[in-house]
């Protein structure tokens, strides 16, 4: 009965799920003093902090659950993908856009693992929210990819695409809240969701534009790398919203690496 879930309603159901574990994690990590958790009496906040605790547990078998029900391949939950083509993601139909779903929010969440940020809340359906504003406002942009021949064009093409992919991925925040000590200010968040942001896209580029040249190579971890040297000129140009900026930095990485 679940296989029959249409996929809008799956995802809404999972990013709820998300949300409670992620505030029950939240508060279990903000609650208590460090003293009253040495305490041999448990307080009446300890007792909710361990109950919470246990509901955490209960909600991520039934999220795995869930995905072992609803998704195809399982398997692929547990870690990030490999990034794909421009092409798959936006010239395929419904698979490339079931594709461009899951693969941005596990890569998203590989990203924020890479960072040292393993509790933060991601909404996936932002991401069905982001391919279909693509679609609708470049969708021009996206067929001057799909018939560009391979060499500069094709890399100036997918520039210009991974950048609009970039802006709107920041414009709909799929990352939402963060609970890491030290990092609560949402100036901090936005840094990394940019940064994440602009490793997915570059990394996507790569497959796009340099599919040959990407055999035993991570493109992910190669654009995390890169993007870490420019970084000041990236916070820079998203800051402003600077797409001539953004399209010269997208295409100059794009053009030298992996």
């Amino acid at each position: 009965m679940l296989r029959t879930l249409s996929e809008e309603i799956a995802v809404n159901l999972k990013d709820r799920l998300r949300g409670v574990r992620y505030m029950i994690r939240r508060n279990c990590h903000e609650g208590l003093p460090e003293a009253e958790r040495r305490s041999n009496i448990p307080s009446p906040e300890l007792l909710l902090e361990h109950a919470a605790s246990m509901v955490d547990k209960a909600l991520t078998t039934a999220e795995t659950i869930s995905i072992s029900l609803i998704s195809a391949d399982p398997k692929v939950h547990n870690s990030a993908p490999h990034v794909k083509s421009l092409s798959v993601y936006f010239g395929a139909g419904t698979e490339g856009a079931r594709a461009f779903r899951k693969d941005i929010y596990y890569l998203t969440k590989e990203v924020l693992r890479r960072h040292q940020l393993q509790n933060v809340l991601i909404q996936e359906a932002a991401f069905v929210t982001v391919h279909a504003r693509m679609m609708r406002k470049h969708g021009s942009l996206l067929k001057s990819v799909f018939s560009a021949e391979a060499g500069e064009t094709k890399i100036a093409a997918t520039s210009r695409a991974v950048t609009a992919l970039f802006l709107e991925l920041l414009g709909e925040r799929p990352v939402r809240f963060i609970s890491m000590e030290g990092h609560r200010d949402p100036q901090a968040l936005r840094k990394f969701e940019t940064t994440c942001f602009a490793a997915v896209g570059l990394a996507c580029g790569l497959a796009t534009a340099k599919a040959a040249d990407l055999a035993g190579v991570d493109p992910l971890e190669s654009a995390i790398l890169a993007l870490d040297v420019r970084h000041d000129r990236l916070m820079q140009a998203a800051e402003e919203r600077d797409q001539a900026q953004l399209e010269t930095l997208f295409q100059t990485l794009i053009a030298h690496l992996p």
